[in-house]
Protein backbone atom coordinates (compact mmCIF):
# COMPACT_ATOMS: atom_id res chain seq x y z
CA UNK A 1 0.00 0.00 0.00
CA UNK A 2 1.23 3.23 -1.13
CA UNK A 3 2.36 5.94 1.35
CA UNK A 4 0.49 8.90 1.18
CA UNK A 5 3.15 11.78 -0.37
CA UNK A 6 5.80 9.30 -1.59
CA UNK A 7 5.41 8.34 -5.46
CA UNK A 8 4.31 4.78 -6.15
CA UNK A 9 6.46 2.28 -7.09
CA UNK A 10 6.56 2.69 -10.75
CA UNK A 11 7.09 -0.79 -12.66
CA UNK A 12 10.60 -1.19 -14.41
CA UNK A 13 10.09 -2.31 -17.97
CA UNK A 14 11.67 -5.81 -18.93
CA UNK A 15 14.72 -5.38 -21.46
CA UNK A 16 14.12 -6.68 -24.91
CA UNK A 17 15.87 -9.15 -26.08
CA UNK A 18 17.56 -8.98 -29.08
CA UNK A 19 15.47 -10.35 -31.94
CA UNK A 20 19.02 -10.37 -34.14
CA UNK A 21 20.10 -13.08 -31.16
CA UNK A 22 17.07 -14.87 -31.21
CA UNK A 23 17.50 -15.40 -35.31
CA UNK A 24 20.68 -16.05 -34.54
CA UNK A 25 20.64 -19.19 -32.15
CA UNK A 26 17.61 -20.51 -34.30
CA UNK A 27 19.98 -20.56 -37.66
CA UNK A 28 22.63 -22.02 -35.45
CA UNK A 29 20.13 -25.00 -34.61
CA UNK A 30 18.57 -24.76 -37.84
CA UNK A 31 22.29 -25.32 -39.98
CA UNK A 32 22.31 -29.11 -37.99
CA UNK A 33 19.42 -30.20 -40.03
CA UNK A 34 19.86 -28.04 -43.19
CA UNK A 35 22.44 -27.12 -45.23
CA UNK A 36 25.24 -26.81 -42.32
CA UNK A 37 27.54 -24.36 -43.73
CA UNK A 38 25.70 -21.37 -45.22
CA UNK A 39 23.02 -21.25 -41.93
CA UNK A 40 25.77 -21.19 -39.54
CA UNK A 41 28.13 -18.61 -41.62
CA UNK A 42 24.60 -16.28 -41.45
CA UNK A 43 23.99 -17.43 -37.70
CA UNK A 44 27.89 -16.14 -36.82
CA UNK A 45 27.24 -12.75 -38.60
CA UNK A 46 23.86 -12.13 -37.05
CA UNK A 47 25.52 -13.08 -33.09
CA UNK A 48 27.86 -10.54 -34.21
CA UNK A 49 25.70 -7.73 -34.90
CA UNK A 50 23.23 -8.63 -32.06
CA UNK A 51 26.43 -8.27 -29.73
CA UNK A 52 27.05 -4.94 -31.41
CA UNK A 53 23.13 -4.05 -30.34
CA UNK A 54 23.56 -5.14 -27.29
CA UNK A 55 26.18 -3.29 -25.86
CA UNK A 56 24.86 -0.60 -27.59
CA UNK A 57 21.95 -0.56 -25.84
CA UNK A 58 23.25 0.48 -22.19
CA UNK A 59 21.51 -2.82 -20.63
CA UNK A 60 18.22 -1.88 -22.50
CA UNK A 61 18.44 -4.93 -24.79
CA UNK A 62 19.67 -8.24 -24.08
CA UNK A 63 20.52 -11.39 -25.53
CA UNK A 64 24.23 -11.94 -24.97
CA UNK A 65 23.57 -15.33 -24.09
CA UNK A 66 22.16 -16.23 -26.95
CA UNK A 67 24.04 -14.40 -29.01
CA UNK A 68 27.19 -16.61 -27.33
CA UNK A 69 25.29 -20.07 -27.68
CA UNK A 70 24.45 -19.01 -31.41
CA UNK A 71 28.08 -18.38 -31.82
CA UNK A 72 29.79 -22.14 -30.22
CA UNK A 73 26.89 -23.88 -31.62
CA UNK A 74 27.59 -22.70 -35.38
CA UNK A 75 31.52 -22.69 -34.76
CA UNK A 76 30.60 -26.74 -33.80
CA UNK A 77 28.33 -26.90 -36.44
CA UNK A 78 31.40 -25.67 -39.35
CA UNK A 79 34.23 -27.93 -37.59
CA UNK A 80 32.10 -30.65 -37.47
CA UNK A 81 31.09 -29.99 -41.55
CA UNK A 82 34.78 -29.73 -42.15
CA UNK A 83 36.46 -32.78 -40.79
CA UNK A 84 33.62 -34.72 -42.25
CA UNK A 85 34.78 -32.88 -45.57
CA UNK A 86 38.49 -33.60 -44.78
CA UNK A 87 37.53 -37.81 -43.91
CA UNK A 88 35.05 -38.01 -46.97
CA UNK A 89 38.09 -36.31 -49.39
CA UNK A 90 40.74 -38.84 -47.48
CA UNK A 91 38.21 -41.36 -48.17
CA UNK A 92 37.95 -40.84 -51.83
CA UNK A 93 41.36 -40.13 -52.49
CA UNK A 94 41.87 -43.80 -50.62
CA UNK A 95 39.50 -45.54 -53.15
CA UNK A 96 40.47 -43.52 -56.29
CA UNK A 97 44.30 -45.08 -55.44
CA UNK A 98 43.18 -48.11 -53.77
CA UNK A 99 41.14 -48.66 -57.57
CA UNK A 100 43.75 -47.39 -59.82
CA UNK A 101 46.53 -49.99 -58.02
CA UNK A 102 44.15 -52.75 -58.67
CA UNK A 103 43.78 -51.36 -62.55
CA UNK A 104 47.48 -52.02 -62.83
CA UNK A 105 47.88 -55.81 -61.71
Amino acid sequence: MPVPGQPADTPVPAPNTSVMAIVALVLAVASFALCPLLPAIASLILAHLADQEIRGSNGAIQGQGLSTAAKIVSWVNIGISVAVSIIALVVLVFIVASGNAHSTN
